[in-house]
């Protein structure tokens, strides 16, 4: 367990209006302050390979480093970045590795993708990870949601 409280947490996917599949995945885990989520890549192939890898991957990873005790809150000098963000980005990095590797040996899974979010909490802070127009929303004290973070692409500059 990390050292916080536990998170009050919930997930809820949906396949949305065009497609007849969800290609979603997601872990929650409010005890070890941890939620990922992916989204493959709809009209690409095995979006939801994609996804699952992504999310396995990245919820594997954390969860045996936020288990282990270590302090993760402490902030990296050459970084500026906490040790769990760290440890996030360095997972994301193995996902997108595992998605790759599995789109080069499975000819059915070439050219496979997917967006993702992820969210560490170690104790007061957060660390959000995202690649594509996944996004994180943190409620305000006012109880609305209020966007965490920007996708950063040329069509995103339109949707911001």
């Amino acid at each position: 367990m990390s050292a916080h409280a536990v998170l009050d947490v919930a997930s809820l996917s949906h396949p949305g209006m065009v497609r007849t599949h969800n290609e979603d995945s997601v872990f929650v885990d409010g005890e070890a302050g941890l939620a990922v989520l992916a989204d493959g890549m709809g009209g690409y192939s095995a979006g939801e390979v994609a996804s699952g890898i992504a999310v396995n991957v990245i919820s594997t990873g954390m969860l045996e480093e936020l288990r282990s005790g270590r302090e993760l809150s402490k902030v990296d000098i050459g970084s500026g970045l906490t040790h769990a963000a760290l440890l996030l980005q360095q997972q994301i990095a193995l996902a997108n590795k595992g998605i790759y590797e599995a789109a080069q040996a499975r000819p059915e899974c070439a050219g496979m993708g997917t967006t993702l979010v992820a969210t560490v909490f170690c104790q007061n802070r957060i660390s959000i990870g995202h690649i594509g127009d996944s996004r994180c929303y943190r409620l305000s004290t006012a109880h609305r949601p209020v966007r965490a973070a920007y996708a950063r692409s040329f069509a995103a500059t339109g949707a911001d």
